[in-house]
């Protein structure tokens, strides 16, 4: 039986109606009832059996947010909050209205455009690296600073499945020689390494519509 019509989720628990704002296969957490669903193509949801949480306290930057970024408008659609041994992440998915995606990371206390391309690299090139060690990357030299692994995830809003990761994975965090750009790796297991590039940016540059609630955080 299909969970959707019109481009509609109706949840299979409390029946409350979403519009979906990505193309399926997703992810997709109920906003009534904060149940999570794998939506497939076939637009059948099956229970992902996320413990239920609540985000209610990151305020700053909400759900149905809107912004812009290089003169392109966007609409913040989805939100990972990623706890890892040594640190919180959280991620909100950029849905922009030329139909692209991007990430936008909260990371040491500073705020990053990820790109939503993943570079698969070579697991020897990095398993088994250190903190300060370098790695390349497209031609780009990188300086490992941290090392961590994922122990809790949790998410709101819609987001694609293949970027639904709720399992432990180890992360490096590597930073290029000109401070700005950031490459996070993700190791899923011996064989299988993605790295994702991400540039620093100014949060206040975004022009993120929730901000205004908050200015007095930002002088």
């Amino acid at each position: 039986m299909t969970n959707i019509t019109a481009n509609n989720f109706s949840c299979p628990k409390c029946s409350a109606v979403t519009e979906l704002k990505l193309q399926a296969p997703l992810v997709i957490c109920c906003p009534s009832c904060q149940e999570t669903y794998f939506i497939n193509k076939e637009h059948k949801a099956t229970n992902a059996y996320l413990l239920k949480h609540d985000l209610s306290p990151l305020k700053v930057i909400e759900l149905n947010a809107s912004g812009e970024y290089k003169k392109i408008r966007f609409t913040i659609i989805g939100h990972i909050r990623s706890i890892n041994t040594h640190s919180i992440t959280n991620e909100w998915l950029m849905k922009f209205d030329n139909n692209t995606y991007g990430w936008l990371i909260e990371n040491g206390f500073k705020y990053y455009i990820f790109e939503n391309d993943p570079i698969s690299i070579s697991a020897n090139s990095i398993i088994g690296k250190n903190v300060g060690d370098s790695v390349k990357i497209k031609e780009i030299d990188y300086t490992i600073y941290d090392l961590s692994k994922q122990i809790k995830f949790r998410m709101d809003g819609q987001i694609p499945e293949n970027d639904f990761n709720d399992g432990e994975l180890f992360i490096y965090e590597a930073i290029a020689n000109d401070f700005v750009s950031l490459t996070t790796i993700v190791i899923y297991d011996k064989t299988t390494v993605e790295a994702f590039k991400g540039i620093e940016i100014k949060l206040t540059d975004l022009k993120i519509s929730t901000l205004a609630n908050f200015k007095k955080w930002l002088s």
